[in-house]
């Protein structure tokens, strides 16, 4: 709301100054040009201090998506016994990542990833599900768009499933 309104003003203020500059008998069109340019400029500068300034107001959370699939397995070997895993870890672009299996709608599996820093792992369920939840940070009088967003996952496992040590049988 605060955006609409500087960029309201802004366009009187430089609109305002090139006209009457346009009428003054000694200013002349180049003139007009030059006031209407500083004109601008103050706005701007005006706009943006102002913007900071709100910018540190608390923005809002707001739940743009909230999902919840169940997670598929990757067993090490063709019958059902032995260890399945649920969640992979590792590091991209020096960021530890959970790679994980899950399936939508439709039947679809889909591989993804979650940053380790925004996941929740929560043993004691029978099946194992994820919960994805997107979030947009809102502040409805700096801008009308988001100033941000970030998306958090919950896993739901098994109890058992976290172990704290492996082995990999590379038959």
């Amino acid at each position: 709301m605060i955006f609409w309104i500087l960029v309201a003003l802004t366009a009187i203020i430089v609109i305002g100054t090139f006209a009457v500059n346009v009428t003054d008998p000694y200013g002349g069109f180049g003139f007009a040009l030059a006031a209407s340019f500083l004109a601008l400029i103050i706005s701007a500068v005006v706009g943006f201090l102002t913007i900071m300034f709100c910018s540190l107001i608390p923005t809002n959370h707001d739940l743009i998506r909230d999902d919840t699939h169940k997670l598929k397995a990757l067993g090490n070997n063709t019958t059902t016994t032995g260890r399945f895993y649920f969640l992979g870890g590792g590091y991209i672009d020096g960021k530890r990542v959970l790679n994980f299996i899950s399936e939508h709608n439709g039947g679809a599996i889909k591989v993804e990833k979650a940053d380790a820093e925004d996941a929740t792992i929560y043993e004691g369920n029978d099946t194992a599900t994820v919960r994805v939840r997107h979030f947009d940070h809102n502040n409805g009088w700096v801008t009308p768009w988001p100033l941000g967003s970030h998306t958090t996952y919950e896993f739901r496992i098994p109890e058992g499933s976290v172990v704290e040590s492996y082995t990999l049988d590379n038959k």
